[in-house]
Formats: structure tokens, C-alpha cells, sequence
């Protein structure tokens, strides 16, 4: 029997300091399977034997968890903590919780931390913020990143860079502070946090120098510690030669591991460099391929190229799913994609429809396109899918203009000057 509990005695620190609390992971899936394949050889007698102590009562109890007696587990847990087994009051919780128990999962949570088991405090933290309580997780992933073991410390001080650095309810957004629990975790070795510290050191933001080599630093480490963000960003900065001589090979290789890791944008960026020929042979097909997987993983971006390249690429032509995967792209609220779709409307000689073409360019132009909205005032200065309106139409060319479309800008002029306008253009492709 004791070997079977220091193998659990292992698994249970990896599954608590995880950072989804709640969730086992494939590391924790691998320690169940090897747990209930030692307590295969074990005796019955020592199977419904229910006699344990302080180190022993965990384990045993999470033996009847995973066959599935949930009774004998809570009670097993119980009579762990009643001997001072700390820790159980974590793995109850997660047993309250993996049984939609939200209110007893809680109150152990609360407990286990109310009595310095700091584990309970971060995953309290977990409970609140999946919760979108971020006042009250905030409060314990303090207590977890101020007193907790350096693994809790590490994660609940990544955890408050999160919420620092985001806009969520009943927080405001402070970078210093944001900055300052990164540095903390990254210190920890938590390459999550060194990542994201990476971000600061490339944007100059939280009040420190933009200093490319730092964040290449830091971006190299959370890459080689399994990243996958930080290698679509080590990528970037080799594909636009930020801070360093640009490498597209090596950006391509980088971007190739967050891909592997299904990081959408990593898979549109090598989609990318197939599409225009950079680091690797030019192929629209291996584009097409990569654009796929990252349109899959939700990159608007990536719908969108897939959309240009069917309506675009001689090999490739396919009008019908250029419609389509420009609609997928714009649905998840592209202004590229809802310009282009509304762009084909506009010009499509077999089935012009102006009606959808200007609602289209409304909702890109909504999205702060500027070419949807130098073409919504074409619309409005013809009278094409809408009533005529000249003041409706210069306000939107001018929209244009301050957006950036120089064709706006012209369109303005030479409609102040004498009414006079050039005709809609182009796609848009990032």
C-alpha cells in the first residue's frame, strides 16, 4: 500500500496546482490509470477495508472515486480531514464540484483555506473567477500568491497578472500592477507569466522600455517550456525583424510548434507564408491547408484569407465557397471579411444583389473598414440598394478618409468639387 500513496501523493500535486482547477488534466488522467493499476493487485480484503490514517486516507478514498463509489469517497476525504489531512479539503471540493455541487465544493474550498491550506485558497480564486466573481477571486489568489507554496504562488500571482491586465467587471485595467505579479511568477520559473512578460517588454507597456531582446528572452523560454502564445509571438518578432535581423525560416519554424499546439493565428501566419512565397516554397494548396486549420480554431483572420484565396487563386477558384468563408469570417465579426463579401455582392455579374452588398459595407464600415465605408457612400451618392442621399454620401467618404482609404479622400474632394466619384474597389486580405 505504500507505494500506491506516494504515487498519489505525486498525482495530487500535480492535479491542485494546475491552472484550471476544476479540471483534470491529461497529466492527471495518466496518474489515475497508473493509481487503479496498482490497486488492481491489491487484495479484496484491502479493497473494502476502509481502516486509514492521516496519510493514507486520501488516497484510499480517491480509489472509490474513480471506481465510482461516491459515498465511501466523501467519507473517506472526511475522515481525512478529521485526522489533519489538510489537503482533503481540496480533493472533496473537486469531488463536490465534479458532481455539480457548486455549493458544498465551495464551502470545502473555503474551509481548506480558511485553515492555511493555500492550495484551497488559489483554487477558491479558480471557483470565483470561472464564476465572473473577479473582486472575490482576486482576494484569494492574493492569499495564495502571497503564503502559498512556490507552485501555488507561481499560479495564482500568473493569475492576477491575467486579471490586472484585462477589462473585467469590477476591476479596472493596471499594468503596473499587472507587470509586477508576472515578474513575480516569472521569477518562479511560470513560463504562462514570463510569456505575458514578454508582451510588456515588446509593447513597452506597465512602465517599462520596450527592449526587444528582453522579450525575446522571455519569449524563448516560455516557447521552450511548451508556450504555445509565447512561440506565435517569438515568431513574430523573427517574421518582422523586430529588435533583430528578420528570419522568416525561423519564424516559420516557430510559428510551426504553436500550430502544432493549436495556436489559430500561428496556423494563419503559416498559411501566409505559403500564400506570398516567405521562408518556404510559395503553395497556394499548403496555404489553403493552414488557413483551413486556423479558420477551424476560430481565427477571423484566417476564414477571411480563405475566402480571398477561393476567389482569387486561378488553381483554386471556387466562388460559392468564397461566399461562404467570408460569411463564416464576417459572422465572427471581420470588417475585412463582411467588405469582401459585401464587395462580391456588389460586382458578382450572374446575381447582383445591391441590397446585401450595402448591408454588408454598413456592417463593415461599422467595424472602422474604411473601404466599406468609401463604398456605402458610393451607394448612397447612385442610389444603388438605397435611397439616393448626396450628405449622407460625402459624410461616409469622409469617414473613409479619416479612416485611411485614400480613395475616400479623392472621392471626397472630387465630390466637393464638382460631384464626381470613382467607383468602388478592391479586396481586402490580411
Amino acid at each position: 500500500m505504500k507505494k500506491a500513496v506516494n504515487l498519489w501523493g505525486l498525482c495530487k500535486l500535480w492535479i491542485l496546482h494546475l491552472r484550471e482547477a476544476f479540471f483534470i488534466s491529461v497529466i492527471g488522467v495518466a496518474c489515475v490509470g497508473a493509481f487503479a493499476s496498482q490497486s488492481l493487485g491489491q487484495s479484496l480484503a484491502q479493497e473494502s477495508s476502509d481502516d486509514c490514517n492521516k496519510e493514507t486516507c486520501s488516497a484510499k478514498a480517491h480509489n472509490y472515486e474513480i471506481q465510482g463509489d461516491i459515498e465511501r469517497a466523501i467519507a473517506l476525504y472526511k475522515k481525512a480531514i478529521e485526522l489533519g489531512d489538510l489537503e482533503a479539503y481540496s480533493y472533496l471540493a473537486l469531488l463536490y464540484q465534479s458532481q455539480n455541487n457548486t455549493a458544498l465544493a465551495k464551502n470545502y474550498f473555503q474551509l481548506g483555506c480558511d485553515n492555511s491550506q493555500y492550495d484551497a485558497c488559489f483554487n477558491l480564486g479558480t471557483f470565483f473567477e470561472l464564476g465572473r466573481d473577479f473582486i472575490h477571486a482576486q482576494k484569494y489568489y492574493n492569499i495564495a500568491c502571497e503564503k502559498g507554496s512556490a507552485k501555488v504562488k507561481a499560479n495564482a500571482c500568473h493569475n492576477l497578472g491575467v486579471l490586472h491586465s484585462s477589462e473585467v467587471a469590477g476591476l479596472e485595467r493596471d499594468y503596473d500592477k499587472a507587470l509586477r505579479f508576472y515578474q513575480i511568477a516569472c521569477d518562479l520559473d511560470n513560463p504562462k507569466s514570463c510569456g505575458s512578460l514578454g508582451t510588456f517588454y515588446e509593447k513597452g507597456n506597465g512602465g517599462v522600455e520596450q527592449d526587444y531582446a528582453r522579450a525575446f528572452e522571455l519569449y524563448k523560454f516560455a516557447c521552450d517550456s511548451g508556450e504555445a502564445r509565447a512561440c506565435f509571438n517569438l515568431g513574430t518578432l523573427y517574421d518582422r525583424g523586430y529588435g533583430m535581423k528578420q528570419n522568416f525560416k525561423k519564424a516559420f519554424e516557430v510559428y510551426k510548434i504553436a500550430c502544432n499546439a493549436k495556436h489559430a493565428e500561428a496556423c494563419n501566419n503559416m498559411g501566409l507564408m505559403y500564400d506570398e512565397g516567405l521562408g518556404v516554397r510559395k503553395s497556394p494548396q499548403k496555404a489553403l491547408e493552414f488557413y483551413k486549420v486556423a479558420c477551424d480554431l476560430q481565427s477571423l483572420v484566417a476564414c477571411n484569407n480563405l475566402g480571398y484565396l477561393y476567389e482569387n487563386e486561378p488553381k483554386l477558384k471556387d466562388r460559392q465557397k468564397a461566399y461562404t468563408y467570408y460569411q463564416m469570417a464576417c459572422d465572427m465579426k471581420s470588417a475585412k471579411a463582411c467588405y469582401n463579401l459585401g464587395y462580391l455582392y456588389d460586382t458578382d455579374e450572374e446575381s447582383r444583389d445591391t441590397d446585401k452588398a450595402f448591408k454588408l459595407y454598413d456592417a463593415a464600415c461599422g467595424l472602422k473598414d474604411a473601404m466599406a465605408c468609401n463604398n456605402l457612400g458610393n451607394l448612397y451618392d447612385k442610389g444603388e440598394g438605397v435611397a439616393q442621399n448626396l450628405e449622407v454620401a460625402k459624410k461616409y467618404y469622409e469617414r473613409a478618409c479619416e479612416l485611411g482609404a485614400e480613395l475616400g479622400c479623392v472621392n471626397k474632394d472630387m465630390f466637393e468639387k464638382n460631384h464626381q466619384r470613382i467607383d468602388r474597389r478592391g479586396n481586402n486580405k490580411k
